[in-house]
């Protein structure tokens, strides 16, 4: 549910966008970036790409598992899909609905990073195209400009990715805990480890930094006038200046620091900093901690 709502966020999200530009904004430009965005996320190249991508892969994987592991573990008890490994041992029934659940998960997952490669392709495109015609308010109550649509498909986003973590830590726990391996003996949890490190980051930031300068943009341009009344207060003070216009100069200061700290400027804002460690980062601590401590002992041994 939860996929499917990120999916209907997206076209939500980019119409708001839309109908947040100037009046004077073109309408034959924004049907060709409507147009030109819809032929984007309806490219069926890239599922089958994935999809074709990730069977053979998946069978290594597994015939890997079969040729270390026959008839020890859970996974190798049997004999099913053995054709595919050519030998004689292949999956138990329950290995054989590990092996389906995996596909079906890394084919999910992939495909989610790639909807969200293509959206924040769109969102660079709109901000570029658009930056001068896009209407943001600062002080907007959603507390992001007027941008809260794309910060609630983010919201979705760093649940996704929660998700992933939370499973590629119960899949490398399996492997240390329940079977007693070491991490490194096949290749499936380094590459999926290295490709949720690497992914996970960019995949959680770009789709915010598309924004950045059209915010930061917008931000310096409200608090500019502010800034000017305050330098030109400031440098009028003297030595028999009145207590009422120093403290109306204090005050003054106080709104621009408050104001420069209350408008956001994605990505590395309070706020996104704070969800980027709760949606991604925690989910894999179980597995980070015990790696660190192990690599600190490594360490201090040598």
């Amino acid at each position: 549910g939860m996929t499917f709502k990120y999916y209907a966020d997206i076209p939500e999200l980019l119409r708001h966008l839309l109908s947040q530009t100037a009046p004077e904004c073109s309408a034959k430009r924004k049907r060709a970036f409507w147009e030109r965005t819809a032929r984007r996320f309806t490219n069926p190249l890239a599922p089958t790409v994935i999809l074709l991508s990730i069977l053979p892969l998946n069978v290594l994987y597994f015939s890997q598992q079969v040729t270390q592991e026959a008839g020890n573990s859970w996974l190798t008890d049997g004999t099913r899909l053995s054709f595919l490994f050519g030998s004689g041992t292949g999956l138990s029934a329950m290995g054989v609905y590990a092996a389906v659940v995996q596909v079906v998960l890394i084919y999910w997952g992939l495909n989610i990073g790639w909807n969200t490669f293509v959206l924040i392709l769109c969102l660079n495109t709109f901000f570029t195209e658009f930056a001068d015609e896009i209407l943001l308010e600062p002080l907007h109550p959603d507390g992001c400009c007027g941008l809260g649509k794309l910060r609630s498909a983010s919201t979705v986003l760093s649940s996704l990715l929660f998700i992933i973590g939370l499973y590629l830590s119960l899949k490398v726990i399996d492997k240390l805990v329940v079977q007693g391996l070491p991490l490194f003996s096949d290749i499936g949890n380094p590459l999926l480890l290295s490709t949720y490190a690497i992914a996970a980051p960019v995949l959680f930031f770009l789709p915010l930094s598309a924004a950045h300068r059209v915010m930061q943009n917008r931000k310096d341009a409200f608090l500019l006038p502010i800034a000017q009344d305050y330098k030109h207060a400031v440098q009028s003070l003297g030595e028999h200046t009145k207590r009422e216009e120093i403290e109306r100069v204090e005050k003054l200061g106080s709104l621009y620091y408050d104001l420069q700290k209350r408008i956001p400027v994605w990505p590395f804002d309070f706020r996104s900093m704070q969800a980027f460690f709760c949606a991604v980062v925690v989910p894999v601590l179980p597995i980070l901690l015990p790696l660190c401590v192990h690599l600190i002992k490594s360490l201090a041994l040598k």
